[in-house]
């Protein structure tokens, strides 16, 4: 909501290919002239809601341009797994979550995290009611944290890009649910 981004693909001299745009929001919050759902581009914008989303902000969203999904759910927030099965249904197979630290702790939580990309800055940020990149409820211990496997490390001009595997969760999800 802070951000209004516009998920677009924004590669020199206009290369590359909108992604299909999924917005995660369980009260269909978002504002209609949201650059989502203002651009021009061939790709289209879902907003994935809840029950809890009222009918007249859901049919608003629809006017401007949105597809829009209630998943089912026992809420208050979308069910990210039922919502990864919707997309799956949509032949829609890799997600790109570039979500703030609710939804990122959501989606590792939810175990439908298969590799992360991490931009780390050389920029000390902080404090006790700074929002960090992955919030909720947190983990009892360190056997509960999700570890990376299989890590690369690469400077981007002053950063630091870093990506990982989640294997191990990875594979405990597809069994739980096979």
């Amino acid at each position: 909501m802070t951000d209004d981004p516009s998920l677009t693909a924004r590669l020199p001299e206009g290369r590359g290919r909108d992604p299909i745009r999924v917005i995660v929001d369980s009260t269909a919050r978002t504002p209609t002239a949201a650059k989502i759902l203002l651009q021009e581009s061939a790709a289209y914008t879902i907003i994935a809601t809840t029950e809890a989303a009222p009918v007249e902000r859901r049919a608003s969203l629809m006017a401007a341009g949105a597809e829009v999904i209630v998943v089912p759910g026992p809420g208050p927030t979308v069910d990210l797994v039922k919502l990864m099965e919707i997309l799956g249904e949509k032949e829609i197979s890799s997600v790109l979550i570039e979500g703030g630290g609710k939804v990122n702790g959501s989606a590792l939580s939810a175990g439908i995290v298969d590799k992360v990309a991490w931009f780390i800055a050389p920029t000390i940020i902080g404090g006790d009611d700074a929002p960090g990149p992955v919030r909720g409820p947190g983990i009892k211990g360190l056997g509960d944290a999700t570890r990376l496997y299989n890590l690369s490390f690469e400077g981007l001009g002053s950063d630091i890009y870093i990506t990982g595997y989640t294997t191990e969760r990875v594979v405990k999800y597809l069994y739980r649910n096979s």
